[in-house]
């Protein structure tokens, strides 16, 4: 992978069951991989879900979720650093967390990619997946709402952020 001037973070932004990860294509690529095909960015896909599995067996395991976002900030403050673009393939709906995940990065042109699904849609598909053995997070129905709720403010302020919207 070639150094890159000014790298782009890529931040995928939608609720659970969004599509964000999990929607696949007639090939079978998932919008992550899309990006970097499409755009041909050549960035680091990184992911909290797939870390949580990694460190847990666990897809579900919340216990663990602080050092997962230690360890993927770690992670795209190194590929940063070293010229190389990087897509978090995550909600990143939460304002708060996701400000606070900026901080201290390398410069870098901020880019959000937005997954609108109605949040009633969403869960069917989580429970769908589930029923299906998918291995998948298990989000309740509760929090899907409420992260929706997160989406919608988030939609007002990415702009003010500095994220420029990836159509």
């Amino acid at each position: 992978m070639s150094f890159i001037k000014n790298p782009k973070l890529i931040m995928l932004i939608g609720i659970p069951g969004s599509g964000k990860s999990r929607f696949l294509l007639g090939s079978g690529i998932t919008v992550a991989k899309q990006l970097i095909l499409k755009e041909k960015i050549g960035g680091i896909v990184l992911s909290p879900d797939n870390l949580r599995r990694e460190m847990t067996s666990n897809v579900s395991n919340q216990q663990v979720n602080t050092e997962v976002w230690l360890k993927i900030k770690e992670k795209t403050k190194k590929y940063l650093t070293m010229g190389n673009n990087v897509i978090i393939d995550a909600t990143n709906v939460n304002t708060k967390y996701r400000r606070e995940f900026l901080v201290g990065l390398p410069k870098c042109i901020l880019q959000a990619k937005i997954f609108k699904v109605k949040p009633e849609i969403a869960c069917a598909r989580i429970k769908r997946d589930l029923k299906k053995g998918k291995d998948r997070s298990n989000v309740p129905d509760e929090v899907v709402y409420r992260m929706y709720g997160e989406f919608l403010y988030t939609l007002t302020v990415l702009k003010s952020e500095g994220f420029k919207i990836i159509k």
